[in-house]
C-alpha cells in the first residue's frame, strides 16, 4: 500500500485524512462527498498532484501551500474563505471552488491573482448555483416529450392509454 499512486474515497464517508500520510508516493487522490473537515494530515504527500475534497466540510486550506507539485484541485462546495495559500503553488493549472464563498482579500485580490496566471477557476457562487437549479426546475415544468413513438406517428405518443397530442 505504500506505493499506491492513485486514491478513489469519493462517498465513504471518511472523516479524517491521517491515514494517508504514510502513502509518499501517492499522485491523486478523490475524497469528495465525505465528512472531512480537517485536510492538514495530507501535508506530508508532496507528490500529489490531483487532489479532489469538494463537498465536504474544509474551512482550513493552508496546508496546502506545502504541495508544490499540485496541478489540480477541487475545493467545490466546502467552508473555505481564504484562498491565499494556493498563491505559492508554481505549478497549479486548475481549481473548482464553486459554492465557496469567499472572503473579501480572496475574491478582490487573490482570485484575480490566481487567474492572471492562466490558472482555470470554476467558481460558480452558492446563490448563483440556487438560481440554476430554480431556472432548470422552471425548465423541466414545460418539457416536451418526445418518444420514438411519437417519431412514427407524428402527431400523438400513447402513455398508458392516454393519448397525448
Amino acid at each position: 500500500m505504500i506505493s499506491l499512486k492513485v486514491l478513489d474515497i469519493d462517498g465513504n464517508d471518511v472523516f479524517d485524512l491521517g491515514a494517508l500520510a504514510p502513502l509518499s508516493k501517492i499522485t491523486w487522490i478523490h475524497a469528495s462527498r465525505n465528512n472531512i473537515s480537517d485536510i492538514s494530515s495530507i501535508s506530508p504527500l508532496k507528490n500529489l498532484t490531483s487532489l479532489d475534497i469538494s463537498h465536504n466540510h474544509v474551512s482550513n486550506i493552508d496546508s496546502l501551500s506545502k504541495l508544490t507539485k499540485l496541478q489540480w484541485i477541487g475545493l467545490a462546495f466546502n467552508q473555505v474563505r481564504d484562498i491565499s495559500p494556493l498563491n505559492s503553488l508554481a505549478k497549479l493549472r486548475y481549481i473548482d471552488i464553486e459554492g465557496d464563498s469567499f472572503n473579501h482579500q480572496s475574491t478582490r485580490t487573490h482570485i484575480p491573482n490566481l487567474e492572471a496566471r492562466g490558472i482555470e477557476i470554476i467558481r460558480w457562487t452558492s446563490l448563483q448555483v440556487s438560481r440554476l437549479v430554480r431556472l432548470a426546475t422552471k425548465v423541466a415544468d414545460c418539457c416536451l416529450l418526445y418518444t420514438s413513438d411519437a417519431a412514427d406517428e407524428r402527431s400523438s405518443v400513447d402513455l398508458g392509454g392516454r393519448r397525448i397530442i
